[in-house]
C-alpha cells in the first residue's frame, strides 16, 4: 500500500513541476485556442528560452500570455487578427529580434509598454492599420542587429513617439521608409 502512495505522490508532483515550467524549445502559436491555453498549461511559466512566434488571422487577443517576463530569442508576430498586443504587458526583455509583420487588423502596439530591451533588430513592416508605437516608450536598448530599426509600409502611422528613450544602439542602420502619414 505504501509503494502505491508513493507512487501517487510522485505522478502528482510530476504533474505539478510540468506545469510550472516553460516549454523547453520554442513556441509557435498559430490560434487562439492555443494562445489562451498557453497559461493554462505554463501556468507559471515567466521566460521562454527561444522563438515566440505568433501568426495566425484567428488569433485576436494575446492574454494566454500575460506572465512572459523575458523571450531570450526572437518575437514573431505575424499574419494576426490583433489590433493591439494586449497581454504582453509583463515583458521587459527579448533576446534577439522584435518583428511584427503584415498584421491588417494592428491599430497599436499597445501592450508592450513595459519592453526595455531588444538584443537585436526591431522590425515594423506592412500593418497598414496601425497609426501608433507610443507603446514602446520604455524601450532603451536596441543592438546588434544588421538592421537595427526598421520601419516601413505602414500606411498609418503618424510618428515614431515611442522611440524618443531608445538610447543605445549598437551596431546597426535604421530603415524608415514607405509611411506614407509620417511626418
Amino acid at each position: 500500500m505504501t509503494q502505491k502512495l508513493h507512487l501517487l505522490l510522485i505522478f502528482f508532483i510530476g504533474i505539478h513541476y510540468s506545469k510550472a515550467q516553460c516549454p523547453p524549445r520554442d513556441i509557435e502559436l498559430t490560434s487562439q485556442t492555443a494562445v489562451n491555453n498557453f497559461i493554462t498549461q505554463y501556468p507559471n511559466c515567466t521566460t521562454i528560452n527561444g522563438d515566440l512566434k505568433i501568426e495566425g488571422t484567428s488569433i485576436t487577443y494575446l492574454n494566454g500570455l500575460s506572465n512572459i517576463t523575458t523571450i531570450t530569442g526572437d518575437v514573431k508576430i505575424k499574419k494576426t487578427g490583433l489590433v493591439s498586443l494586449n497581454g504582453l504587458q509583463n515583458l521587459t526583455y527579448i533576446g534577439k529580434k522584435l518583428s511584427i509583420k503584415e498584421n491588417n487588423f494592428l491599430v497599436n502596439l499597445n501592450g508592450i509598454y513595459n519592453l526595455n530591451y531588444i538584443g537585436e533588430e526591431l522590425e515594423i513592416e506592412e500593418n497598414p492599420l496601425l497609426n501608433s508605437i507610443n507603446a514602446l516608450g520604455n524601450l532603451t536598448h536596441i543592438g546588434n542587429g544588421d538592421e537595427a530599426i526598421t520601419i516601413k509600409d505602414n500606411s498609418k502611422l503618424t510618428s515614431l513617439n515611442g522611440l524618443g528613450n531608445v538610447n543605445t544602439i549598437i551596431n546597426g542602420s535604421i530603415k524608415i521608409k514607405d509611411n506614407n502619414l509620417l511626418s
